[in-house]
């Protein structure tokens, strides 16, 4: 922000009604006294935001704060001893100055400043205004003003005339945050106002140091500003887009919500418009054959009913025929019945074993496993889609390289020799895996502790196991770690703050690169030449939860803050993109990227992979386009194996030579 604004005040004239937005203190709501800022921009009264700042230093000093209004994460420096200290380094903000001293000539505010202190409710009208002091004063004071010596150079301008006049709302002589002096010269090569303590300290050597009437003199004169102002309308522009994207897939939500509940619904009466189908077939069917049924035993039964009433007239004429026939008459009919009586036997026997229908339902195979095996209609299926909003411009990212990490402490290690494969952070911590032989270390730094060196933990494999060399590791739940062994089908699961291994988790196949994700080990399957590649899911106990099987060759794998998976092909020179569900995102590859190897996320999102063979980091958007390629062999990237990003800081820790070292840089 430039030390000192020019402004007309007739340009006061158009300021809009936002003013007041922009001068008032988030926290106290009044209006802006000592205006501080942070490198978001957003400002504070100087005494609001050192209350906030004190109770964040409370217990200790962070390594970054949260700006109270937007959250963004801002860096506190390592020479940092206070929260005074951190307080008065804040810069103050001129600009809004500039707006408070507009908007109180907007209001009509022009009286005497030290005759209001000084009498009270007297009124004396302003005749002149102190640039310096942002002040208004009569005839009477201002004499008295400028007969001090401190203020005998301030330009005092006449207070009618001051519309007229392009008068400069901000002091003049604005101060170093660092040294208190007045701000006199820029530095065009750190892009920096300074005062003459610090060109003498640290801009010694520096090719361009001009002063500051000219450094603004040529920002005026050219386009910069003017190009600047239209890159924040096209951002704008491109916020409001986005936020008009995303309302509109709340209503897109709310539409599927509802057609997906209508989907379900007609699934529902379909179901139940076959089943009461199925049912009265089995109804109609029943009532046929209990009809048929019915029909046969009745005729059966008139046939009984037939033979029992000749029973009965055979039996009656047997009694009449002992009492009236004669002898003869009596022998024929004898003989007469007693063939009735064997016909009727014969007929009883025939009979005796007569088959009849029995009802019963037998339910259709396919059904009966519908109604065991189904337990719901369907699932709801929750796919991830990328939203991609255009972009008129992007705004580049800054790198600056940062010191490799000192492998050297005051126990007598020293790493001459390395070969880190796997880097994590976790908990505040980077965790290094060194496959090194014949000793093989998971080593923990922290900057939590005076010393940056924290432990280290051995990683030999039990005698009962097969040997292998560890790669890979991934933080897991809280103050634990997993590393996986690429010959060995086991996960070492190790507790960080007491440096031991917790325990061996058994898995179904060695592993390679690892990552963790929703209390879940996302691992892929070193490839053999024999057995497939898989991107495997396992529980913490280290049963499968699901498999994906590719055609890669990988040996790094990263999950992203959203649960999507990304893994390499070495031989491919390809990045590939899952989600958490195995459906494929999108793949990248890239003329200038080769032998791919480390991948990490940062907390925007974007994804960062590395360049063994090309000698190179790419950063690429959410959406797997490039945005640029942030590391090459001018920051001295030399064979990147495994890289991490350290969220809380925005620092990318590259394994550079092969592994041998490990590089720092600041993503700002």
């Amino acid at each position: 922000m430039a030390a000192a604004m020019l402004t007309s005040m007739s340009y006061t004239k158009d300021l809009p009604e936002t003013i007041n937005d922009l001068t008032k203190c988030p926290i106290c709501l009044d209006t802006l006294k000592v205006p501080k800022y942070f490198t978001c921009l957003h400002t504070f009264c100087s005494s609001c935001i050192h209350t906030c700042i004190e109770h964040l230093f409370k217990d200790h000093i962070p390594r970054s704060i949260s700006c109270p209004v937007c959250r963004t994460k801002i860096k506190v420096s390592d020479k940092t001893r206070n929260a005074e200290e951190f307080s008065r380094k804040l810069p103050i903000n001129h600009i809004i100055l500039s707006l408070i001293d507009a908007q109180k000539m907007l209001k009509g505010k022009s009286i005497c400043g030290p005759c209001k202190k000084l009498h009270g409710n007297k009124v004396t009208a302003a005749k002149v205004f102190c640039v310096e002091c942002r002040e208004a004063f009569c005839n009477s004071c201002s004499k008295y003003h400028k007969a001090f010596s401190a203020f005998i150079d301030h330009e005092l301008a006449d207070i009618d005339k001051v519309s007229d006049v392009h008068l400069k709302i901000g002091s003049q002589y604005t101060t170093c945050n660092e040294h208190m002096k007045k701000i006199e010269v820029y530095c065009n090569d750190h892009q920096k106002p300074c005062c003459l303590h610090c060109v003498t300290l640290e801009h010694r050597k520096c090719n361009e140091v001009v002063a500051i009437e000219e450094a603004a003199k040529k920002l005026r004169d050219s386009d910069a500003y003017l190009n600047l102002m239209n890159a924040f309308s096209t951002l704008t522009r491109n916020f409001s887009k986005a936020v008009e994207e995303r309302e509109e897939l709340l209503f897109v939500g709310e539409r599927e919500e509802k057609e997906t509940k209508e989907k379900i619904k007609t699934i529902r009466k379909n179901i139940e418009k076959l089943v009461l189908k199925l049912e009265q077939d089995c109804l109609d069917q029943l009532s046929i054959s209990c009809r048929d049924n019915q029909l046969v035993l009745s005729e059966r039964i008139e046939h009984f009913k037939e033979k029992t009433k000749m029973v009965l007239h055979c039996q009656n004429m047997l009694k009449a025929g002992l009492k009236c026939n004669s002898d003869i008459q009596l022998l024929y009919d004898y003989n007469n019945m007693k063939a009735q009586k064997e016909e009727l036997e014969s007929f009883l026997q025939v009979n005796e074993q007569q088959k009849y229908s029995k009802f019963a339902f037998e339910i259709n195979g396919a059904m009966e496993n519908m109604t065991n095996q189904i337990t719901s209609l369907g699932n709801v299926v929750i796919s991830e889609a990328t939203l991609i909003t255009s972009n008129s411009s992007l705004l580049d990212c800054s790198i600056r390289p940062l010191q490799d990490l000192d492998l050297l402490h005051e126990n007598s290690f020293y790493k001459k020799e390395a070969k880190f494969s796997g880097v994590t952070c976790h908990d505040d911590m980077i965790l290094l895996v060194d496959r090194y032989t014949p000793q093989y270390w998971l080593y923990i730094f922290s900057d939590e502790t005076d010393e940056i060196y924290y432990g280290r933990v051995k990683l030999s494999i039990q005698d009962a196991l097969t040997f292998s060399i560890p790669w890979d590791v991934s933080g897991t739940l809280k103050g634990r770690c997993v590393v996986s062994f690429p010959e060995s089908s086991v996960l070492a699961d190790i507790c960080i703050n007491s440096c031991t291994i917790n325990r061996w988790i058994q898995i179904n196949n060695p592993q390679i690169g690892i990552s963790f994700y929703s209390n879940s080990i996302v691992s892929c399957h070193r490839y053999d030449g024999k057995s497939a590649d898989v991107v495997t899911i396992f529980d913490m106990n280290g049963n499968v939860i699901r498999e994906h099987k590719h055609g890669c060759k990988p040996n790094y794998l990263c999950i992203d803050d959203v649960g999507r998976i990304f893994f390499n092909d070495r031989d491919e020179n390809k990045l590939t993109c899952i989600t958490y569900n195995f459906e494929e995102v999108f793949t990248y590859k890239h003329e200038q990227l080769r032998g791919i190897a480390g991948i990490a996320t940062d907390t925007e999102g974007n994804i960062y992979v590395a360049g063994f063979n090309s000698n190179n980091v790419h950063q690429l958007s959410p959406s797997g386009q490039l945005n640029k390629i942030i590391l090459t062999e001018a920051h001295d990237i030399i064979n990147p194996l495994g890289i991490s990003f350290k969220k809380d800081a925005d620092i990318l820790i590259v394994l550079n030579d092969s592994g041998s070292r490990v590089s720092m840089y600041e993503i700002y």
